[in-house]
């Protein structure tokens, strides 16, 4: 206590300082000191408590018992405070499912030219929540429309279309995000290859 009747009161440190004999500064540096180093304990009622007080006076008592066992009950307190309760996880659990079938919508509307896929199935649902956790919502909407853009994936310079499933493999993912199928830009005199180097000529030259 900072006197036999007063509880201590960090507003009024310069009672416990001028009862101690010590600046009001070097007052509050030692109890800031004696919490972080867990030397001292500051409980509610105001009294400030010497956290191992039996290995100071020789035996243990029955006040030092009481603080240990509320210095325990907060310890544990802050623990189960950090852990994720089962209702935390149940909420991450609806936020997930709501991601991946808004990621699932956003397929049929964004990739217009693929096939669409009939059902959202277990392999494709763990497929969305695997890209989930390596990507953000919007690197996956950003491969959705890249996808649509291309050509290639989309089927309409090839006979080949890129599937849902096909996209949403690791593999593919991470190359379509780093544009490894952007449409290539045309040259400015169209060549017909395959024809052998006379024809190749002719079409430099604008007679074919």
């Amino acid at each position: 206590m900072m006197t036999s009747s007063i509880p201590y009161n960090p507003e009024r440190v310069d009672i416990l300082a001028k009862v101690i004999g010590h600046d009001v500064a070097h007052v509050k540096e030692a109890i800031k000191l004696g919490v972080e180093l867990d030397l001292i304990t500051i409980i509610d009622s105001g009294e400030i408590w010497l956290t191992d007080i039996q290995n100071f006076i020789g035996n243990s008592t029955t006040e030092a018992d009481r603080i240990r066992s509320y210095r325990k009950s907060l310890k544990n307190s802050v623990q189960k405070y950090n852990k994720s309760t089962p209702e935390k996880e149940k909420e991450k659990d609806i936020e997930l499912k709501k991601d991946i079938e808004y990621i699932y919508e956003k397929f049929q509307e964004i990739c217009t030219s693929l096939p669409k896929p009939k059902k959202l199935t277990d392999t494709r649902n763990k497929a969305i929540k695997s890209r989930l956790k390596e990507y953000s919502k919007d690197d996956i909407l950003d491969v959705l429309n890249k996808v649509q853009q291309s050509d290639f994936l989309s089927g309409r310079n090839s006979e080949w279309i890129a599937s849902f499933d096909w996209i949403f493999k690791p593999s593919n993912f991470v190359k379509i995000l780093e544009d490894n199928y952007v449409n290539k830009s045309k040259p400015n005199n169209s060549k017909i290859y395959g024809k052998g180097k006379e024809q190749e000529y002719l079409d430099s030259i604008g007679e074919w």
